[in-house]
Parts: C-alpha cells; structure tokens; sequence
C-alpha cells in the first residue's frame, strides 16, 4: 500500500522554513547541479581508478600472454 504513497507526506511538517536545517542534517547541497557535479566528478576518480587497475599486469598472467593481449588491445583499437 505504501507504493503510491505521498513523498509530501513524509516530509517534517516545519520543512519549508527550515528547508536549510534539514538539508545539512543530511549533507545535502539544496542546488541540484552542485550535487550533480559532485557525482560527476566522483565517478569520473572511480572510472578513472578502474581503468588504472584494468591496465595492471594480472600476477597469474605471463608475460608472453601480457604482451599477447597488449597486442589484441591495441589491433582492436586501431580497427574502430
């Protein structure tokens, strides 16, 4: 029954004067586009974190197999 509840009804009954109070209890910025840059800059350290890791060489790989795959990698690249 709570799947087409009213999220106005669950907001604190004194929200609009205190909009600022409530917004810093949940640190939370009130301007969308703050919050939306912060995302983006956060996914773009842990993309970047990720194909930093992708790069490293697997322990368990060979270097003949490393620089086989290198190869791969870098044949597929230059096909597109």
């Amino acid at each position: 029954m709570n799947r087409w509840r009213n999220p106005e009804d669950d907001l604190p009954p004194d929200f609009e004067d205190n909009r600022d109070v409530h917004y810093d209890a949940l640190r939370q910025p009130q301007d969308p586009h703050a919050s939306y840059g912060r995302f983006e800059l956060d996914m773009g350290s842990h993309l970047d974190l990720v194909a930093a890791v992708a790069a490293l060489p697997s322990p368990r790989t060979s270097p003949e197999a490393e620089s086989a795959r290198s190869a791969a990698a870098s044949s597929a690249r230059s096909a597109s």
